[in-house]
């Protein structure tokens, strides 16, 4: 009798059950493993949302305000940090942020990976520098946020969010984009230290040279974060529309013999 009432609850109950809950569960697993548009895309689109969510969100708090608390400590650090040398140091480490230098080296690694037969990768990577540099200027514009006093470089334009911190984030998109052509695991996780170090370095030495508050950094790192993943993410999407045909058609025999 219990084998019974088993078999009847499985086949009333269960069993529908569990045929509604399998395409979302399938959809959720897809998206959680490698390969395709799985796990990958959804760590840009991730990375997307929180970028968006650092650049809107300290745009609405700092916009009209006066320096967080944070802003305040982090440029008290810098003046207790403060040395000749050091200052020497941040002003090379700043250099690497510019757009003629960040830029530069983001167009050179475009045009190998389009070289090499990767043009939807270079392409996504010039898109996503064009985005960052035309959301920095909209951003200064709409929030309109004055400088810190007593910077140790040259500054021009509105503090929020920080043009250097946003570009240095292109570093790291390099990284990623030219990662398949790097053999190794070590080697992979080290490029990408690299790239967060440098990008880390950069927004911080902004704020050592009291050319930008931490949120400006913030801020900045979040813009160029949004850009480059989202046009990382449709890079995926169209490799994947692109190669998805050509890797069907040999299943077709009379197609293949033709």
């Amino acid at each position: 009798p219990l084998v019974r009432a088993s078999r009847r609850a499985y086949s009333g109950l269960l069993a529908p059950l569990g045929r509604r809950a399998a395409p979302p569960l399938r959809f959720f697993y897809g998206r959680l493993t490698p390969g395709n548009l799985g796990l990958e895309l959804t760590t840009l689109l991730a990375i997307a949302a929180v970028g968006s969510f650092a650049l809107f969100g300290l745009g609405i708090m700092v916009a009209g305000e006066a320096p967080t608390n944070a802003d305040v400590d982090a440029l008290a650090r810098a003046n207790d940090l403060r040395a000749g040398w050091a200052v020497d140091v941040a002003k090379v480490v700043t250099a690497l942020g510019a757009l003629p230098v960040a830029g530069g080296v983001l167009l050179g690694a475009s045009v190998a990976l389009i070289a090499r037969g990767r043009a939807i990768d270079g392409v996504g990577l010039l898109v996503g520098m064009i985005l960052t540099y035309a959301g920095v200027h909209i951003a200064k514009a709409a929030v309109d946020r004055p400088r810190p006093l007593g910077s140790l470089v040259d500054v021009s334009g509105s503090s929020y969010p920080s043009g250097h911190a946003a570009y240095a984030v292109a570093y790291l998109a390099v990284v990623v984009a030219v990662l398949r052509a790097v053999p190794g695991a070590a080697r992979r996780t080290l490029l990408v230290v690299l790239g967060l170090v440098l990008a880390s370095m950069v927004g911080l030495s902004r704020v050592y040279l009291r050319a930008h508050y931490l949120t400006d950094v913030a801020g900045g790192w979040g813009l160029g974060a949004m850009c480059f993943a989202v046009c990382g993410g449709v890079a995926l999407v169209v490799a994947f529309v692109r190669n998805n045909p050509r890797e069907r058609a040999p299943a077709d025999p009379a197609r293949a013999t033709s």
